[in-house]
């Protein structure tokens, strides 16, 4: 079964960084958080429920088959955090 992070991820997106914190440091913090909010964290386009294209519904089919829980954030939804991951992660 899936689950998603909308609650999640809409409390993480709208937290507000110490005045003191870097707008960078504080995107990093932000992706910390959401990732560690799983075991296994997905970044779709999309939900879970409505993939917005093929890779990320290959992937929750793929979850699904075999019954794996997994948290997951729409990466459409936050621009900052789709490119921060792309720095984040060195793609």
């Amino acid at each position: 079964a899936s689950s998603t992070l909308a609650p999640m991820a809409a409390s993480v997106a709208a937290a507000e960084a110490p005045a003191n914190v870097d707008p960078e440091q504080a995107l990093k913090q932000r992706l910390d958080a959401l990732i560690r909010t799983d075991a296994v964290m997905v970044f779709l386009k999309g939900t879970p429920t409505a993939p917005r294209c093929g890779f990320s519904r290959q992937a929750v089919e793929l979850l699904n088959e075999h019954k794996v829980p997994f948290g997951s954030f729409d990466i459409l939804s936050d621009e900052e955090v789709r490119q921060g991951l792309k720095a984040y992660k060195n793609w």
